[in-house]
């Protein structure tokens, strides 16, 4: 349900955007929920069955897939940055957000309040 909302949130908070800076928005907010989820994962589920319960393979396989979605926010948050022509210091707080638990959910909510988000 709050996926939902969050969808609904998101298309009326973009419906004046063109189709790009729509697409670099969505791809921003979906790989940054996927990336703070693979980092919840990997941090509360894979680490401590690595050092409680000695199963080290979950910590390489969820490790390679957190790496991976962060590789492609950091790309994605200096790509929104070119797009949407913030500053340096926002991109900045973006890729600080990618190291933070919770922080990409914590960026949206914050970039959504920010009336230049869309460089308009």
């Amino acid at each position: 349900m709050a996926a939902v909302i969050a969808i609904d949130t998101l298309c009326r908070m973009t419906e004046n955007l063109n189709t790009r800076h729509k697409n670099m928005w969505r791809g921003l907010v979906i790989i940054g929920t996927i990336e703070a989820f693979s980092f919840l994962l990997l941090l509360f589920i894979a680490v401590p069955l690595k050092y409680l319960g000695g199963h080290h393979t979950m910590v390489e396989i969820l490790g390679t897939i957190h790496g991976g979605f962060f590789l492609l926010y950091v790309a994605t948050a200096i790509l929104a940055g070119y797009i949407f022509r913030w500053r340096l210091l926002r991109i900045f707080l973006a890729m600080i957000a990618s190291v933070v638990p919770f922080g990409p959910f914590l960026f949206d909510a914050w970039l959504k309040r920010q009336p230049d988000a869309f460089g308009t």
